[in-house]
């Protein structure tokens, strides 16, 4: 009688099944930092080509103006949302038809509208979209700036790229462009008379009265910490908005290259002074995506301003390159500085 032959069984046994899964976890281990990076890195070229968009949305609007000058008068903060229907039904800071018209074509958002096809009046317009940083909304969401609303007492709008645009008659502690106020000066109340009167006497530049276009930078990413050498306002500027109305609703660290630390601090708090203070001091200001006035961008790297033998003036974004001196100024010596 011939044996009827034992079919053998082909399921895992349990260390099988645990070397297996073992395997798996390490592989997952090694992959998710390289995946996690690659998720940032394709962020930050995203919001970099958002902003060779708006820099592209600039030329087009400065090619169409007769005078061949910027658009203006602008706020320095890229706002979203600044359509007439998004600005009247606005939750949290509601305006009059008459009053959201006066303020938002003070927006680059509503200024470029028609170069870029996007008549919308709503919330999430193309325009919008293209002015929203993937890595900053990431770390900043859209209810970090309510927070930062109620906790400062006036309402702040969602913005992540900011424009260089500040003159020595701004604020205090600025640091200047020169020829100051490229897009204009902008006024921060409707029917302001010497705001009016600013507005009138610093219009929107002609591109080509700035100098350096290669060098100057014209729109990056939006961050804030207090100037820290407030003797030399010129070279005081640490990020690329330096007004703390809004400021004090952005991150104190561009979204880009920096610690995971410095990341942690992106929403407003009651210490956040001294959380930009050690991000300063432990140089984790990382990468601010840039565009300059000649159309080019990429991503600046946060650089000390030294003079003389290792003397540090400030740690952060370079800021403007060809600084107005206003007074009291720095001496020559000052001048003489460079970035490193």
């Amino acid at each position: 009688m011939i044996p009827t032959p034992k079919h053998r069984s082909f399921g895992f046994t349990l260390i099988e099944l645990l070397v297996v899964i073992a395997i798996i976890s390490l592989l997952l281990a090694i992959l998710l930092p390289s995946l996690s990076a690659a998720r940032r890195e394709g962020q930050r070229v995203k919001c970099l080509s958002n902003l060779r968009s708006l820099g592209q949305g600039i030329a087009s609007y400065t090619v169409s103006d007769v005078n061949a000058s910027l658009p203006g008068p602008l706020h320095p903060a890229v706002y979203l949302d600044q359509g007439l229907d998004a600005l009247v039904n606005n939750p949290n800071a509601p305006m009059a038809p008459a009053t959201a018209q006066w303020f938002q074509n003070r927006f680059l958002t509503y200024k470029l509208r028609t170069t870029m096809n996007d008549l919308s009046e709503a919330t999430g317009s193309v325009a919008d979209k293209v002015s929203t940083c993937p890595s900053a909304i990431g770390q900043n969401p859209l209810s970090n700036f309510e927070q930062s609303s109620n906790t400062i007492g006036y309402h702040v709008y969602p913005t992540y790229y900011a424009l260089n645009n500040y003159g020595p008659d701004t604020f205090p502690n600025t640091r200047a462009t020169n020829p100051p106020h490229y897009f204009g000066f902008s006024s921060q109340n409707a029917g302001d008379p010497n705001g009016i009167a600013l507005e009138q006497q610093n219009p929107p530049q002609i591109i080509t009265r700035v100098k350096q276009t290669g060098d100057e930078w014209m729109m990056a990413d939006a961050w804030y910490r207090p100037a820290s050498n407030a003797s030399n306002p010129e070279l005081s500027q640490e990020g690329t908005y330096q007004v703390e109305f809004t400021g004090l609703g952005l991150p104190f660290v561009p979204p880009h290259g920096n610690s995971a630390a410095a990341r942690a601090g992106y929403s407003y708090t009651s210490d956040r002074d001294a959380q930009a203070t050690a991000a300063r001091r432990a140089k984790q200001d990382g990468q601010t995506n840039t565009v300059f006035f000649d159309g080019h961008g990429e991503s600046i790297r946060s650089k000390r301003y030294v003079v003389g033998a290792g003397f540090e003036l400030l740690y952060g974004f370079p800021g403007t390159r060809s600084p107005a001196r206003v007074n009291p100024g720095p001496t020559n010596a000052v001048w003489n500085g460079s970035w490193q």
